[in-house]
């Protein structure tokens, strides 16, 4: 995969997410959630990504829960793989999609090491259906740390998964106790 390409998507992805994020409602709801310590709320964030996606002017097109088939000789897995969002960006490539998973726990130590679980399964997908895939992302919210102790939560848990600096990404939630982090 081309430099250009990956900084991007990169690009591209910060952007979304940063105004995703920039939402007074979706704020609001995460303090809600933090206040009642609500748990499990990955869905809920899934479908207001759903929402935002369907009405934003640079997405020219998006795909939920994506099966894709997993190559079982490279580890032992389930024969399918769901990928949370395919995300077509507008004046791009209609051939490959970028894409996305999603995470989110109070702990950024526990979601970056589900992240990290989720970047390594990906290289176990049949290579057919790299085809389809430009770059594959994983977002997570949690708990605000700051970014040197995500990188220590990557270089802890990257076995097998080639870690770029340039590409990560840990921004506070104006108003929240929580972050988002894209790698």
């Amino acid at each position: 995969m081309s430099n250009r390409v990956l900084n991007g998507d990169f690009e591209f992805l910060t952007n979304l997410f940063n105004e995703f994020f920039r939402q007074k409602s979706i704020q609001n709801r995460l303090n809600i959630i933090e206040e009642k310590a609500i748990s499990g709320w990955e869905t809920w964030l899934q479908v207001e990504l759903a929402f935002f996606l369907d009405k934003h002017e640079n997405v020219m097109g998006w795909e939920r829960e994506v099966p894709c088939i997993t190559d079982k000789r490279v580890e032992t897995l389930k024969e399918k793989g769901i990928i949370d969002f395919w995300l077509r960006e507008r004046n791009k490539s209609t051939e490959s999609m970028i894409a996305v998973e999603l995470k989110q726990h109070k702990s950024a130590k526990s979601c970056i090491t589900a992240m990290i679980k989720d970047l390594n399964k990906f290289y176990s997908l049949k290579p057919s259906e790299h085809s389809y895939i430009r770059t594959f992302w994983c977002v997570g919210i949690h708990k605000t740390v700051q970014e040197d102790t995500c990188i220590e939560y990557i270089n802890a848990n990257k076995v097998g998964y080639e870690f770029n600096q340039n590409h990560l990404l840990s921004r506070e939630i104006k108003g929240t106790n929580f972050s988002f982090t894209i790698l």
